[in-house]
């Protein structure tokens, strides 16, 4: 459940009424292709951007409620279609491993659930080579 809220202008003044938003079923399927560019290439330090085309699905299941405006919901899904693109840094440990740092953002080409919103995310992780 995460908590929202809603502006309401009356007579009495200017109020924010509290609300709710409960997902009941949020699923998403992804594939996505893409790849990675080394702005530089160093023994060590390599800096890099990148990035992914996303195609895939969505199911969607939510209550929206505030008091007095709002008492919705929505149950549905659809195809969704967007873009990933990255920056970040790798660090070359040796011959076969290696550790990153990247940044990440996100964006859906999608209009139905409008509850998937675009994201950012930050990794570190880490390469083994067999």
């Amino acid at each position: 459940v995460f908590l929202t809220s809603g502006y309401l202008y009356d007579g009495n003044g200017s109020h924010i009424i509290p609300g709710t938003q409960a997902f009941h079923k949020y699923n998403i399927l992804q594939i996505f292709a893409g790849g990675d560019f080394d702005l530089m290439n160093h023994d060590k330090i390599n800096p890099f951007v990148g990035g992914h085309l996303i195609v895939g699905a969505a199911a969607v299941d939510y209550d929206h409620e505030i008091d007095g405006l709002i008492s919705s919901s929505y149950s549905g899904g659809g195809i969704l279609a967007g873009a990933r693109f990255r920056a970040g840094i790798d660090y070359q440990v040796n011959d076969i491993c290696s550790i990153f740092f990247t940044a990440t953002k996100q964006f859906f080409l999608i209009t139905e659930p409008a509850a998937i919103p675009g994201a950012n995310e930050y990794g570190i992780g880490f390469y083994y080579e067999f």
